[in-house]
């Protein structure tokens, strides 16, 4: 019989005389054994969430603390709450004013009793809101802007003193209610307001600060009604609870050992070659559930340099989900994403949560949303979508704003108002070159109000571009393309046509002066004019190739919002990652987990 310590020798010896397949055999066990360990520990994150939104530790809460009689909390001399100088020492005093006011409200909602502590100790109320305040990372916060330690700490030494002091118990409890408006202004508002935009435009829309907060609280006596508290708090959109989900999982990822690969950007992988990186690529994607298999299903081996077909799948369809072209080849792009570790796509993840707390609360019943970095339009009916399509957006240099808007107009057949900085970009340059470039072509000239031929003006450096009124005539080669849809603003911003549908079969779709390029006019044109008589697609079509102006002013106005949201899951329940187009990300990310910074966070709107 052998013994214990022959064992390991006896696996070494198999394992070095085995056929290859029994070896990989081995390792692909160890493979899968790894991703399915994070993947549990995942689920059984989530669904320990989602039984309590952020609660992890409830039956330990309940079990080792007894309830508090209620005639045992402490009543609050009035005085003492609008006298009380705040222990959050926010920079923002409208902030400070804020949450001053709403924990006033609260107490006199509360019959001016203490919420958390009472006269014997803390209740499970205060345990709840404590392993709320800890889990803030599930709703994209940190946990450590509301002080958890210092409170915590505070608690106990309070309680050491028997009896404790009602005065120090009642301060105690007004700290613990103004951390948790802090904390439930971030849920419901967002943590930061400067969207560090640096000259490309991003408008926060107009929100009506409320106390819907404050009696929210005043009703929540356990903790199953404070979990609903908070949940009520947060988005109600359907994507936001999908992003949830998905940071929930990639916080549990960041405990794994992949981090930045070690290749650089400036390498290209090619299908069949060798690569010292391909073991980690391949660890790297099935951690993120992306299935690496052959085509007779066996997984491929865990420590094999080559880049083999299966894992070329793999890639593809991690392109596929980053937005990048699904050719197969490891290159800068591909590399780029891959080289972020699960922190910073967590991370990620964490701050598209925080910008859709930045939309209005509720919704219209017509609505359109435009994703930037998706290159997407859709359009929603009762919170159903009913239309979605292309789109291209502004090139780097002509970033498309993020901002909310209505649509009042459409225009068919459109002439073409050419701005000022496509006049100095474009058309000088031209006609620099050669003054008699649009001679007979569809532009027409104007100076101070009066048509002139532009062959007979002189195009030198003295020349003021801005004294100069251009227009473009209806027709297929008009830069509008064949419809124009109005949403008034002074940045000049609007959907319409485009003479050229090439770019929309590609999938970098940054491109255009500002505006919003749409795939299908038509059709969109058709759906937002639904009910208005005489105006079916037959009819718009006609009116679209008339060349000449037709204005239709909307009776069912469309509120139209466009977004800037990097990270998305779609439908069938896929995490996508979008490129950063405008460099929002990385300016906004400083903020959002800038820990103890108060300059940031959210006031009054």
């Amino acid at each position: 019989m052998k013994t214990t310590s022959q064992t390991p020798a006896r696996i070494r010896h198999l394992v070095k005389n085995s056929s290859a397949a029994i070896a990989n055999r081995i390792l692909q066990a160890s493979v899968i054994i790894t991703k399915y360990s994070y993947w549990l520990l995942s689920v059984f994150i989530f669904f320990s969430c989602q039984k309590n939104l952020t609660r992890t530790n409830e039956s330990a809460s309940i079990t080792s603390h007894t309830e508090a009689p209620k005639e045992q909390f402490v009543i609050i001399d009035s005085a003492a709450i609008s006298g009380h100088i705040s222990s959050l020492s926010l920079s923002d005093v409208s902030l400070q004013q804020r949450i001053h006011d709403k924990v006033n409200q609260f107490y006199q909602a509360n019959a001016f009793k203490t919420k958390w502590l009472g006269e014997n100790g803390p209740t499970p109320l205060y345990y709840a809101s404590l392993d709320l305040l800890k889990n803030a990372t599930h709703c994209g916060l940190s946990p450590e802007m509301y002080r958890v330690d210092r409170i915590e700490q505070q608690v106990n030494i309070l309680y050491k003193e028997r009896p404790a002091a009602a005065k120090n118990i009642a301060a105690l409890d007004i700290q613990i209610t103004e951390t948790f408006f802090l904390f439930a202004i971030h849920l419901r508002e967002g943590r930061i307001t400067d969207t560090g935009s640096r000259g490309k435009i991003w408008i926060m829309p107009y929100r009506q600060a409320d106390n819907a907060d404050v009696s929210m609280l005043a009703l929540a006596n356990t903790a199953p009604q404070l979990d609903d508290v908070v949940k009520k708090l947060q988005p109600a959109h359907e994507q936001y609870a999908k992003l949830q989900k998905q940071l929930i999982a990639y916080r549990s990822l960041e405990k794994s050992d992949i981090g930045t690969l070690p290749v650089s950007t400036r390498q290209r992988i090619k299908p069949a070659e060798r690569h010292v990186a391909i073991p980690a690529i391949r660890k790297k994607l099935w951690l993120m559930d992306l299935q690496i298999k052959t085509d007779t299903g066996h997984v491929a081996s865990a420590d094999s340099l080559s880049y083999d077909s299966a894992l070329v799948a793999a890639v593809k369809t991690f392109q596929q989900r980053h937005g990048l072209e699904e050719d197969g080849i490891i290159g800068g792009k591909t590399l780029g994403f891959l080289n972020q570790s699960f922190k910073e796509k967590a991370d990620l993840i964490a701050l598209n949560m925080e910008r859709m707390r930045w939309l209005p609360l509720h919704d219209a019943a017509q609505y359109i949303r435009v994703n930037i970095p998706e290159y997407k339009l859709r359009i929603y009916n009762e919170g159903k979508r009913t239309l979605e399509m292309n789109v291209i957006v502004g090139a780097v240099a002509n970033a498309t704003p993020v901002f909310s808007d209505t649509l009042e107009y459409v225009v068919f057949s459109p002439t073409w108002i050419v701005p000022p900085s496509v006049a100095k970009e474009e058309i000088l340059p031209r006609l620099k070159k050669n003054n008699t470039y649009y001679t007979n072509r569809d532009f027409t000239f104007y100076k101070k109000g009066v048509e002139i031929d532009p062959a007979a003006e002189r195009w030198d450096s003295a020349v003021n571009i801005r004294e100069y009124r251009i227009v473009q005539k209806p027709g297929r080669d008009n830069a509008l393309g064949l419809a124009k849809f109005i949403m008034p603003n002074d940045m000049n911003i609007y959907l319409h046509d485009t003479p050229d549908h090439k770019p929309f079969s590609h999938r970098y779709r940054a491109l255009s002066h500002g505006c919003i390029r749409l795939d299908d006019p038509a059709t969109f044109a058709a759906h937002i004019l639904q009910g208005e008589a005489g105006w079916d697609l037959a009819s718009i079509k006609k009116a679209m190739t008339s060349g000449k102006p037709t204005k239709i002013q909307l009776r069912k106005q469309y509120e139209v919002h466009l977004e800037y949201r990097t990270v998305w899951v779609d439908d069938q329940g896929n995490l996508h990652f979008g490129e950063d187009i405008y460099g929002h990300d990385k300016r906004q990310l400083q903020s959002l987990t800038r820990v103890g910074s108060t300059e940031n966070l959210v006031a009054s709107r």
